[in-house]
């Protein structure tokens, strides 16, 4: 069978890679077509994907197009497409520019005038979806945890208005932290997490609140992690006295009360005020 890439003519162009998350059976016809069809691949990690290139017998020009260098990255393939060569760019593992490098380089790509192509393929976020056992057909996704709660109130606000599930990376390190802060001030219903997908050791999970910290802490730290939280109905939100209490009991401040208790569940400033004046 002739692939539609063969087919097309070879212009200058920028392809845009998915990867497998884990498991390389997810590999795409498509994928490799496209990697054998380029001049040049540009990586995230030129070592990583050169294991991905010699396990399908593939040997390429490569370069380095990481975080930290996307900008000079950029203006190199410009100058390789410039000359008329096409070139590959992939991440570590799933699609470029989803909470991995690449934003800046496709918008920069594009802003030179050449033709930017996406190869879809495996995602980390999807497939834990999939099977997360939550309503997705809508969702929130706020990428990896931000180190401070505050920080992620936003989205959870979000969730609680729109009464939708808000879905978040985490490294293994700080799972238990992070949720550890996540649910004495959060109205959860439901908490479902995704680890080491389509791996080996794949974990896919879900329960109560109650039941998460008990449960993350029979993992050890290894292995990326995803999380979805589902917001309690909001004719069940707990009311303004329980929702104060939580949080002192979670060893918030008098300012970091009142900021979560309007942020996160929608009580007004004034009377959380009242309530929480005279604590000591």
């Amino acid at each position: 069978m002739v692939s539609v890439l063969e087919e097309t003519p070879r212009v200058p162009t920028l392809y845009v890679c998915a990867t497998p998350i884990g498991n390389l059976s997810d590999v795409t016809h498509r994928l490799l077509d496209t990697l054998r069809l380029v001049d040049v691949v540009a990586a995230e990690d030129t070592r990583v994907t050169q294991k991905l290139l010699q396990r399908f017998g593939m040997s390429k020009r490569m370069v380095s197009v990481r975080q930290h260098n996307e900008k000079s990255g950029a203006a190199t393939i410009c100058g390789y497409l410039a000359s008329g060569l096409s070139v590959a760019y992939v991440s570590d593992a799933g699609t470029p520019a989803l909470c991995d490098p690449g934003q800046d380089l496709v918008g920069l790509v594009r802003d030179a005038g050449y033709a930017v192509v996406p190869i879809p393929g495996p995602s980390a976020v999807s497939t834990f979806l999939s099977v997360a056992g939550m309503p997705v057909d809508k969702w929130i996704f706020g990428g990896f945890f931000p180190r401070r709660v505050a920080d992620a109130q936003p989205f959870f606000h979000a969730a609680q208005t729109l009464q939708l599930p808000v879905v978040f990376f985490e490294s293994p390190m700080r799972i238990h932290e992070s949720m550890s802060a996540i649910l004495p001030v959060f109205p959860a219903y439901k908490v479902a997490f995704g680890r080491e997908l389509t791996k080996c050791f794949e974990t896919i999970w879900s329960g109560s609140p109650n039941d998460v910290l008990a449960k993350l802490g029979e993992y050890p730290k290894k292995g990326e992690w995803v999380f979805a939280v589902m917001p309690l109905p909001n004719e069940t939100r707990p009311d303004l006295q329980s929702v104060v209490k939580k949080l002192h009991s979670a060893g918030l401040d008098k300012k970091q009360m009142l900021e979560v208790g309007k942020t996160c569940f929608g009580f007004s400033r004034n009377d959380l005020y009242q309530l929480i004046k005279d604590i000591e």
